[in-house]
């Protein structure tokens, strides 16, 4: 993965961040990225970032839209290598799919991201839900009070958000 060879000017890429952020593919679940030089001689941790979610990106269908994103930075990148972003397809479901992305270089990986992706046509949220059920102020002589009250208006709500899903 010798930068050298690789065909893009990485000196001109701090300037587009369009160019910045394509990747060229080596495969269905393998792109590869460059990074331009910075001052510190390391690769920009956004950067990486928004890469392996590019990367992650590739492999969805176009109504699926990120919705839940982590990220765990394992060592430095070196900015005079490209790095390498390989997507693991961890699930493909109706309404979500769920991708794991390893950036490596020579030195090994540099990042680890999990991105969840929601379909945005078949969106949760726009499901229609049934109105939350009202708490009733009147009860039997024992009626509830204090934290017997808290008590009952948790379930109920419990119920009524585990029945909307």
């Amino acid at each position: 993965m010798g930068g050298k060879s690789y065909s893009r000017d990485v000196e001109n890429l701090d300037s587009d961040f369009r160019t910045l952020m394509k990747l060229e593919p080596h495969g269905p679940d393998v792109h590869v990225g460059l990074s331009p030089k910075y001052p510190w001689g390391r690769v920009y941790g956004g950067q990486v970032v928004a890469q392996g979610l590019r990367a992650a990106h590739e492999t969805v269908d176009e109504s699926f839209r990120v919705h839940s994103l982590h990220a765990y930075f394992i060592r430095g990148g070196d900015s005079d290598e490209p790095i390498r972003y390989e997507v693991d397809r961890i699930r493909n479901g109706r309404s979500f799919m769920t991708r794991r992305v390893v950036a490596r270089q020579s030195a090994g990986p540099i990042l680890n991201l999990s991105a969840s992706s929601l379909d945005s046509v078949a969106n949760l949220s726009s499901r229609t839900r049934p109105n939350p059920p009202r708490t009733s102020t009147s009860h039997s002589s024992r009626g509830l009070f204090g934290r017997e009250q808290q008590h009952h208006n948790r379930r109920l709500l419990l119920r009524y958000f585990w029945n909307a899903i």
